[in-house]
């Protein structure tokens, strides 16, 4: 390589790896530090070497050149409207009339693919208050894979812990994330919504949820003592309401001088309602 070694024949495409939608447009840009002759594109799905150059006629086709200019070094592409078809690995290969071996660099055309709806699934439908709670969620068959995290209503809590898998179809490859997460429950959660939330480009909207609403059961939350004063003899009088923060609900009983009144009783001049 006359002393300038392999490293300073390749050239670090931007970006690397591109993700887009079939019908969206891809640009990719590769240098090198001298000016270019040739700029050719390797492309999944094409049968033959897309050559670009900006002094040429435009073309009519899905490709364009994007770059400063051959003379500057730069070799890049435009697709138009990418389709399933470029899904793969991808090369640029410059020439820069050197007398030396071609400037090669590869990248990977991601065309994506939504991944099915997220799944939660919760190993119990109700919990205590200060128990964990273990849930796990699924995003399969996108590509990219989809990214997952977690909140309980609107609170985020993390992407918990992920692993992606790997499946192919033929010669397409498509992925799974499955996401775990552990969450110490407090009474407050009760009603709440713990929400897997998965995120991919190819989503309407760009993130999909899947959601399972929170029964957390805990003793009666105490409760202030008070003073009922000024009551007047020989009238009825009211105590209440109470309002008691329990799950599930739970029965009232009253006590008056020795006298135990049931809520939904009637004893002697007590009713408990």
């Amino acid at each position: 390589m006359n002393g300038q070694g392999d490293a300073l024949r390749h050239s670090d495409p931007d970006p690397k790896r591109v993700d887009a939608q079939e019908g969206g447009e891809i640009t990719v840009i590769c240098r090198f530090t001298k000016p270019l002759v040739t700029c050719r594109f390797n492309i999944p799905g094409e049968t033959a070497d897309i050559k670009l150059n900006p002094n040429w006629a435009p073309r009519t086709d899905n490709y364009r050149y994007t770059g400063k200019s051959l003379e500057e070094g730069e070799c890049g592409i435009t697709i138009l409207r990418a389709q399933e078809s470029n899904h793969g690995n991808a090369t640029c290969t410059m020439d820069p009339n050197d007398g030396l071996a071609d400037i090669v660099g590869n990248f990977e055309i991601i065309i994506a693919k939504a991944p099915s709806p997220p799944i939660i699934k919760v190993e119990h439908d109700s919990q205590e208050a200060d128990g964990e709670i273990e849930a796990e969620c699924s995003a399969v068959d996108g590509r990219p894979a989809a990214e997952i995290n977690w909140f309980i209503d609107d609170q985020p809590l993390g992407s918990g812990t992920s692993e992606v898998v790997q499946s192919l179809e033929g010669e397409a490859s498509f992925f799974a994330t499955i996401s775990k997460i552990s969450y110490r429950l407090k009474t407050e959660d009760h009603t709440k919504h713990l929400i897997c939330r998965a995120t991919h480009i190819a989503y309407q909207g760009g993130f999909s949820d899947s959601s399972h609403q929170l029964v957390v059961n805990y003793r009666p939350l105490p409760q202030a003592e008070f003073v009922v004063s000024g009551l007047e003899i020989g009238a009825t009088t009211n105590i209440g309401p109470i309002q008691i923060q329990a799950n599930p609900r739970p029965s009232v009983r009253w006590t008056v001088d020795g006298t135990v009144i049931d809520e939904g009783q009637q004893v002697d001049r007590y009713t408990a309602r």
